[in-house]
């Protein structure tokens, strides 16, 4: 009787315990490798920021990219998607420093960890350097201290944002030969690897170099990009790669599979873009519109300044459209 009336003594604050143990344990939950959300969706909607390239220069020569305004220009960016309603993440495709320095991707973190929704990059070949501070090795060590939805040990990871979508965040750099890209055999077995276990979902890769180029380059390309594309063809769950480094917007359907480059944040036409993927009955839908600064004076002065400005803008069909990819 002694025990019963114990147990109807403490029943309500074990109760009570139990159900702030709950609660903590979901609102720990973060964006990890291969992190589930309960929530099923049959779209997911993200902003893609690319070639950022924050820099502390005070002055500058007259160049199209615009470093000095580099900060102004990304808190612009985070200031309109934050007053958007229906945006689940943001992603980067490196860059987002313009050198190899802790203290610039530091103070691009500082202004990203502004956004209301997480946000999660990948390495540049800017950041990525021999002889600098941000290595391949420790840029994870570095994204995982200064984003609170990043715990990865590597500088490739995954996420699933949505149940039925895997986002893989890739490391294309090769800081040997920069600024080419390139692939390692771990990696490329990761990748093929992620494919195979996830087949049931819609997979995003985003990447800093482009695996179809956009326009020819001598010595941007992705050199071992057969092997990629190999694994690609292996799978049908890859629907879109996402990617920067050519600052130009670009799109190009290879195999139904979205090649989408998007325009440097930096330079002319200092924009981003705001992508939706929906799994509707017999298709899947895609659709994408550039965003651009709203600082038009710092826009003016990087096109006065671009020799390329019509390659980087592209054609109106590389920035807003409306495109359905077959299901495999």
């Amino acid at each position: 009787m002694k025990k019963i009336r114990l147990i109807k003594k403490f029943f309500p604050s074990i109760i009570l315990s139990v159900f702030f143990i709950v609660l903590l344990g979901g609102a720990c939950k973060s964006f990890s490798d291969n992190a589930q959300v309960s929530q099923a969706d049959k779209s997911v909607s993200f902003v893609h920021f690319t070639d950022v390239h924050i820099d502390n220069v005070e002055h500058q020569a007259k160049k199209s990219r615009m470093l000095k305004d580099s900060k102004k220009l990304l808190k612009d960016g985070i200031s309109q998607v934050n007053e958007m309603e229906d945006v689940d993440l943001a992603v980067f495709s490196g860059d987002c420093a313009n050198k190899s320095l802790t203290v610039l991707f530091s103070n691009f973190a500082n202004i990203v960890n502004g956004l209301k929704i997480p946000w999660f990059a990948t390495i540049g070949n800017h950041e990525s350097a021999v002889n600098g501070e941000i290595t391949k090795e420790n840029f994870a060590r570095l994204l995982s201290a200064v984003n609170k939805n990043v715990k990865t040990a590597k500088p490739y990871y995954a996420i699933v944002p949505k149940k039925g979508y895997l986002f893989l965040f890739l490391d294309s750099t090769y800081p040997e030969k920069n600024p080419f890209g390139y692939f390692d055999k771990n990696q490329l077995d990761w990748l093929n690897n992620k494919l195979f276990e996830n087949a049931d979902k819609k997979v995003i890769i985003i990447q800093h170099h482009p695996a179809i180029e956009p326009f020819k380059s001598k010595d941007h390309y992705i050199i071992n990009v057969n092997e990629f594309l190999n694994i690609l063809d292996k799978h049908s769950n890859v629907i879109a790669v996402i990617s920067g480094h050519y600052h130009a917007n670009k799109i190009i359907n290879r195999n139904n599979v979205l090649h989408i480059s998007t325009s440097a944040l930096v330079e002319y036409p200092n924009s981003f873009r705001k992508l939706k993927v929906t799994d509707e009955a017999s298709k899947i839908k895609i659709e994408s519109k550039i965003i651009e600064t709203r600082l038009k004076n710092i826009r003016s002065e990087s096109q006065k300044n671009c020799k390329s400005a019509p390659l980087l803008l592209g054609k109106s069909e590389d920035r807003d459209f409306v495109m359905f990819l077959d299901k495999k």
